[in-house]
Protein backbone atom coordinates (compact mmCIF):
# COMPACT_ATOMS: atom_id res chain seq x y z
CA UNK A 1 0.00 0.00 0.00
CA UNK A 2 1.64 3.85 -0.78
CA UNK A 3 1.93 5.85 1.67
CA UNK A 4 -0.96 8.89 0.91
CA UNK A 5 0.67 12.02 0.92
CA UNK A 6 0.68 15.95 -0.88
CA UNK A 7 3.45 17.51 -2.09
CA UNK A 8 3.76 21.05 -2.98
CA UNK A 9 6.72 22.30 -5.43
CA UNK A 10 7.53 25.88 -5.51
CA UNK A 11 9.51 27.35 -8.35
CA UNK A 12 10.50 30.76 -9.33
CA UNK A 13 8.43 32.36 -11.43
CA UNK A 14 10.89 33.36 -14.35
CA UNK A 15 13.79 30.84 -14.22
CA UNK A 16 11.25 27.96 -13.07
CA UNK A 17 14.27 26.54 -10.72
CA UNK A 18 13.13 24.65 -8.12
CA UNK A 19 13.23 26.49 -4.59
CA UNK A 20 11.09 24.60 -1.94
CA UNK A 21 9.77 21.37 -2.07
CA UNK A 22 7.34 20.32 0.83
CA UNK A 23 5.55 17.05 1.79
CA UNK A 24 2.48 16.18 4.02
CA UNK A 25 1.72 12.49 4.80
CA UNK A 26 -1.75 11.65 5.24
CA UNK A 27 -2.86 9.00 7.86
CA UNK A 28 -4.45 6.56 6.59
CA UNK A 29 -8.24 6.10 8.04
CA UNK A 30 -11.65 4.23 7.61
CA UNK A 31 -13.62 6.81 6.11
CA UNK A 32 -15.05 8.27 8.99
CA UNK A 33 -11.68 9.69 9.93
CA UNK A 34 -10.10 10.49 6.06
CA UNK A 35 -11.16 13.63 5.76
CA UNK A 36 -10.14 15.05 9.30
CA UNK A 37 -6.69 13.57 8.06
CA UNK A 38 -6.53 15.36 5.14
CA UNK A 39 -7.52 18.55 6.63
CA UNK A 40 -5.00 18.00 9.03
CA UNK A 41 -2.01 17.26 6.78
CA UNK A 42 -3.13 20.69 4.22
CA UNK A 43 -2.99 22.50 7.55
CA UNK A 44 0.60 21.22 8.10
CA UNK A 45 1.57 22.16 4.62
CA UNK A 46 0.47 25.43 5.05
CA UNK A 47 2.15 26.21 7.86
CA UNK A 48 5.13 24.91 6.65
CA UNK A 49 4.56 27.57 4.21
CA UNK A 50 4.30 30.17 5.99
CA UNK A 51 7.15 29.52 8.52
CA UNK A 52 8.99 29.20 5.68
CA UNK A 53 7.98 32.79 4.46
CA UNK A 54 8.32 34.04 7.88
CA UNK A 55 4.75 34.18 8.54
CA UNK A 56 3.51 32.85 11.94
CA UNK A 57 1.09 30.14 11.88
CA UNK A 58 -2.28 30.80 13.42
CA UNK A 59 -2.97 28.81 16.87
CA UNK A 60 -4.87 25.22 16.62
CA UNK A 61 -8.54 25.18 16.42
CA UNK A 62 -8.85 21.83 18.74
CA UNK A 63 -7.21 19.70 16.16
CA UNK A 64 -4.51 17.25 17.93
CA UNK A 65 -1.88 15.51 16.11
Amino acid sequence: MKDPQFRLAILDLKTHVLLWTFTEHVQSAQLGNRDKNFDQAITALVNDIRNVAGQPAPPASGTSK
